[in-house]
């Protein structure tokens, strides 16, 4: 079984960061949310990380994240491998650590397991047997009981938050550590990109293109109507499903919305003749979701179409 290097504090003690990591992978394969043998940083894997910790860390280590995703790569033996970004291999081989979330997303596409590792998580009674050892050799249970998982609570605050209020918890994540700035940041992006193309069935709003059934496949992107940088607003008013051309459109004010829901085409542009045109969506009016309160917002849409100078 797993014996792993880990931090020491005189005040903390030791540091629980990479079975905590270990137990969120195993959870999430287990949960089948990982389905090969690519650990991508993904904002579900941060939260189910951040719930891992809730429930088991009494001590007061910061849960941060990126420190255990990328020195679990220094186990011996190894079972842990990283991925580096193209042209960025050098610095993960000559770096010590990684100091931050952001850092370890620009440099690390993935993490992935030794053969024989994945062989044991792959298999249900070794990997049973793999979360047991954890549990019991790291923190002494033989079980745990997982709270609320963020990504839920961000979502929740995405579909039912004032964007006014919405601002305020965003102002209260400013007041913490710069790591849990990043980390909590890049888990309500991945809320919102997951919640919006939810409410809209998985399908753009102006083509009605999606897909069913595909595990982990989705056609549409989550488009913010003001931009979050200008707006700080993830809530649902402020979002609509589009595939990646109406998104890219939409974002280059070649296309907008009316008040009533109508697509509108800019004038100031020429295309080549296809069955792809944008033209043909002129007037046509979006895919809205079922609840009315999920629809866009009308003085969203109407900023966009006066930004991009539409009439």
């Amino acid at each position: 079984m797993l014996k792993l290097k880990q931090g020491y504090s005189k005040n903390l003690g030791k540091a629980p960061h990479k079975p905590i990591l270990l137990l969120a992978v195993i959870d999430m394969f287990e949960k089948e949310e990982i389905n090969a043998n690519r650990i991508y940083i993904s904002a579900a894997l941060v939260s189910r990380f951040k719930s891992f910790w809730q429930a088991l860390v009494t001590t007061g280590h910061t849960p941060n994240f990126a420190l255990p995703f990328y020195h679990l790569n220094n186990e011996k033996p190894g079972f842990w491998n990283l991925k580096s970004a193209a042209g960025l291999e050098n610095v993960i081989t000559k770096s010590n650590s990684i100091k931050s979330f952001k850092a370890l997303s620009e440099f690390v596409q993935y993490a992935y397991f030794s053969e024989a590792m994945y062989a044991q998580v792959l298999n249900p009674l070794t990997r049973a047997e793999l979360k047991k050892h954890l549990l019991e050799t790291y923190f002494g249970v033989g079980k745990v009981s997982l709270g609320k998982d963020a990504l839920n609570l961000f979502e929740n605050d995405i579909l039912h938050e004032s964007p006014d209020g919405y601002k305020s918890k965003l102002m209260k994540v400013h007041q913490a550590p710069k790591e849990m700035q990043e980390e909590e940041r890049f888990m309500r992006s991945g809320a919102f990109k997951r919640a919006i193309p939810r409410i809209y069935q998985g399908a753009c709003a102006i083509t009605g293109l999606g897909l069913e059934g595909a595990v982990n496949v989705s056609m549409v992107d989550a488009c913010h109507i003001v931009p979050f940088a200008t707006s700080q607003n993830d809530t649902i008013g402020n979002g609509i499903a589009l595939c990646p051309n109406m998104h890219r459109a939409f974002d280059r004010g070649i296309i907008s919305i009316s008040s009533n829901f109508d697509v509108l085409v800019s004038d100031k542009f020429i295309e080549r003749a296809s069955g792809y045109n944008l033209r043909q969506f002129q007037g046509k009016q979006i895919w809205l979701p079922k609840k009315s309160e999920y629809h866009p917002n009308v003085e969203n849409l109407a900023w966009h179409r006066e930004y991009f100078g539409f009439a």
